[in-house]
């Protein structure tokens, strides 16, 4: 079981590397806004899963062929989401906090209710665009203190 605060980060994938092997996914995704994203969930989750629109969420250390397109739309069912959850232990963390935009929140929602999960997504309402994103990102990397979980815009 996890301490007490436990904070499980959940980050948006993005660009993917054009690879013909089998890599991992934390070194599969590219972009800087995934690299931002990566370096706050390293910082300041206790653990961290990526979310990819084609695989659902994924450990860091998970092998995937990252030749798949990268798409905008959310393909994996709420039921696999729920079924990821679950086998990447989520419960055991106090906070599920999502470094991703409305539609990762809206497909995550429901399964983290399901499971009863502390779901936060502070991004969501406060930020429009990847650029605003990846500037509140990069602020609180800068001052070293994550999002508030008690000042979020994108309560579950």
């Amino acid at each position: 079981m996890q301490s007490k605060h436990a904070r499980l980060v959940i980050v948006s994938a993005s660009t993917s590397h054009a690879s013909g092997t089998r890599i991992p996914a934390k070194d599969a995704y590219t972009s800087y806004q995934f690299q931002r994203r990566r370096t706050y969930a390293e910082r300041f989750g206790t653990g961290w899963l990526i979310f990819s629109a084609v695989h659902g969420l994924l450990a860091p250390e998970t092998e995937i062929d990252p030749r798949y397109a990268p798409t905008r739309w959310i393909q994996v069912s709420s039921g696999t989401l729920t079924d990821q959850l679950r086998s990447n232990r989520a419960a055991e963390f106090d906070l599920i906090e999502l470094i991703a935009g409305r539609d990762y929140l809206d497909a995550l929602r429901g399964p983290a209710q399901e499971l009863g999960l502390r779901l936060t997504a502070p991004l969501v309402g406060r930020a429009a665009g990847m650029g605003e994103q990846t500037f509140l990102i990069a602020w609180r990397l800068r001052v070293g203190v994550p999002f508030d979980p008690l000042d979020d815009h994108g309560v579950a």
